[in-house]
């Protein structure tokens, strides 16, 4: 049996932009559904995170995701599973009030505890968001589970958030050497490590996706093959304009129609062509145009950067023990770390 595996769809991030919710819905209408019913996939797996706000929701984007998401699912007669990822909880330390049980009516599997589901022939354990209040019975869970497969919104520490900038709290990696294999959401950058594949997202979300392979996966039961289905479709653009050298046809900058174009300017010596270029990019249609004029400051001020973020967490947790006067320090590592890691899902 073949299922279908998606995460971290964010519906509703950056602000509920409407370009990039329209981006991520047809993504699904145009791509994702067809290659179901194509292959008569019925099942569909979500890891996690399937909308973006915590606290509360948009009207437009609950509009839009019940008509051309759920609509779709309910439409194909699609089963599907999902599994409650740290955006969908309303408070931090439980999950037992989640966005996908409060907002969506049909009638939707959902995880908000670890649980051991069978999907055709192969057990499976369901391994949803770990926080305080359900740390214990999740850990105790998988502990006893006999299950050879782990699909989660996991927190494992020594994988990276963004390119670059490793997490390194979190789960210990050893806690999951039981399982042939575990499938995770939660960070963005498709990534593997011994038995741990994390999946990434199936479309760009922010500038920091530029360079990441985008796509979703389809996973045979039977087998246990796992197929990767990229997505080529780009939302965000970076040029490196240089005037010395610039030559572009009208017709290349079609590409960049609904899209989000970041240039950064190396050379400008005539402001005439420069002007053309950009006003280009918006006759293209681009959503919008973001430059930066000073490219060697911002290669310097991005190297030095990256030096720091690579150990955010660890110079700031660091800070902290060197503290004082702070009763609860791991309380205060904690809050830290989420607002961190919530910040950076959020840029742009």
């Amino acid at each position: 049996m073949k299922v279908a595996i998606i995460s971290d769809t964010h519906f509703g991030a950056k602000n509920d932009c409407p370009y990039l919710l329209d981006h991520s819905l047809s993504y699904f209408e145009n791509t994702f559904f067809p290659y179901l019913k194509d292959n008569n996939i019925k099942t569909i797996i979500h890891m996690g995170d399937l909308m973006d706000r915590r606290k509360y929701v948009n009207f437009n984007t609950l509009s839009q995701v019940r008509k051309r998401f759920i609509g779709h699912i309910k439409a194909s007669k699609i089963d599907f599973h999902c599994i409650i990822g740290n955006h969908d909880t309303y408070f931090r330390n439980t999950n037992d009030i989640n966005s996908v049980q409060e907002l969506f009516e049909y009638n939707l599997n959902i995880y908000s505890v670890a649980k051991e589901v069978t999907i055709g022939d192969l057990p499976m354990l369901f391994i949803p968001w770990i926080n305080k209040s359900n740390i214990e019975s999740t850990l105790k869970t998988i502990k006893e589970s006999r299950c050879e497969y782990a699909l989660g919104h996991l927190e494992i520490s020594g994988f990276e958030v963004i390119r670059g900038v490793k997490h390194e709290e979190g789960l210990d990696i050893s806690l999951f050497d039981k399982f042939e294999k575990v499938f995770s959401g939660h960070f963005h950058c498709k990534q593997s490590h011994k038995n741990i594949d994390y999946f990434g997202t199936q479309y760009q979300i922010t500038f920091n996706d530029l360079n990441e392979r985008k796509g979703f996966h389809v996973f045979d039961t039977e087998t246990r093959e796992l197929e990767y289905i990229k997505n080529t479709s780009k939302l965000f653009y970076q040029i490196k304009y240089d005037d010395k050298n610039y030559e572009m046809m009208e017709t290349e900058f079609k590409r960049y129609t609904k899209t989000f174009v970041r240039v950064i300017v190396d050379t400008k010596t005539n402001p005439i062509v420069y002007d053309q270029f950009i006003q280009s990019l918006l006759d293209a249609g681009a959503y919008d145009v973001s430059i930066v004029e000073d490219y060697s400051e911002q290669q310097t001020m991005a190297s030095s950067v990256d030096d720091v973020s690579k150990d955010t967490l660890t110079l700031i947790n660091e800070e902290i023990d060197n503290l004082s006067d702070i009763d609860n320090k791991t309380k205060l590592k904690k809050m830290i770390h989420d607002l961190y890691l919530e910040s950076l899902t959020t840029e742009e």
